[in-house]
């Protein structure tokens, strides 16, 4: 899933030009795959929330084992 769309070569064709002209440094390469590994790794928190939020509410009220998991 990208971040955003690559330039459109009306609106800024400078930017659209560099965008496919030089290649993504190292340092921006690996930037790039450690923001694409946050967005499929690292938001499940996030996705429960946002789907059920009460249920880990529900689960360490009525029981505190929970907290330990």
């Amino acid at each position: 899933m990208p971040l955003a769309d690559p330039p459109h070569p009306t609106q800024s064709p400078l930017l659209f030009l560099s965008h496919y002209l030089f290649k993504y440094s190292s340092k921006e390469k690996a930037g790039l795959e450690r923001t694409n590994w946050f967005q499929e790794q690292g938001t499940g928190y996030l996705k429960e929330q946002s789907a059920q939020p009460q249920t880990l509410g529900y689960s360490l009220a009525d029981c505190p084992v929970g907290l330990l998991g």
